[in-house]
């Protein structure tokens, strides 16, 4: 039986060409590493989001972005009025917080000392998705300790082709062909759930998407990304 060929598209700076390598102990990527060291301001990020029933946006501003909102939160406390309208942090969402609440939040996120930037906010996906996998599917790969690949070239071409119109900085990357070694586990998903959450999403629509994506749906216009554990070399392809 002819085996499996996996492809994965790489930036050859940071991967090696035609070295051993096992998925699980690799060091973590820059990405995964920045999504770890935010995760504790994530998680205060999705506790607010949750519980406040606010969107998404609101609830990254509401902590990463003060300047926003700070002086009416302190004419609020001034004139004793209970109730803050989510709208001074985020116009497009009419959600209404309690006004001590949104103290409590501020000083939470302070003393975690650990503050976010506008960039740093693009790794709190990888942390969404990782959640509800240990909530719900902790049977599953998780997408912190795994090698993301593609099982076949044209989806990893189309992959770039996407990669490259978003941000022309990744022109660099190139596809190479998986060599598996020894395969000790691998699962198919559906990438194209990673888009479909957007910044105005309420926590019980993400959970959904996400579940979409954990149980192995698909979407209208899938693009499957197959997550690989075991051991594996990268080779260039032969043109």
């Amino acid at each position: 039986m002819e085996e499996e060929q996996l492809y994965r598209v790489i930036n050859p700076i940071e991967e090696r060409i035609g070295e051993e390598v096992d998925a699980v102990s690799r060091p973590l990527s820059p990405r995964i590493n920045k999504t770890l060291k935010l995760s504790p301001v994530f998680n205060l990020i999705t506790e607010f989001w949750e519980a406040t029933g606010c969107q998404l946006l609101t609830a990254v501003k509401a902590l990463s972005e003060p300047e926003t909102y700070i002086p009416k939160l302190q004419e609020a406390l001034a004139g004793r009025e209970t109730l803050f309208p989510a709208s001074n942090i985020n116009e497009k969402d009419s959600i209404m917080f309690g006004t001590m609440e949104m103290v409590a939040y501020w000083q939470k996120y302070q003393s975690l000392q650990v503050y976010l930037s506008p960039f740093d906010v693009l790794h709190i996906w990888e942390y969404l998705w990782e959640l509800v996998r240990q909530a719900k599917y902790s049977n599953c790969i998780s997408r912190y300790n795994c090698l993301f690949t593609f099982e076949n070239k044209a989806n990893a071409e189309k992959y770039l082709k996407e990669r490259i119109k978003e941000n022309p900085s990744y022109a660099i990357d190139k596809i190479c062909r998986v060599d598996i070694k020894y395969a000790e586990k691998q699962e198919v998903y559906d990438m194209r759930w990673l888009d479909e959450i957007e910044i105005f999403a309420k926590y019980k629509e993400y959970v959904q998407v996400v579940d979409n994506y954990w149980s192995g749906k698909m979407t209208n216009r899938p693009l499957k990304e197959v997550l690989f554990q075991g051991t594996y070399c990268l080779q260039d392809i032969k043109i």
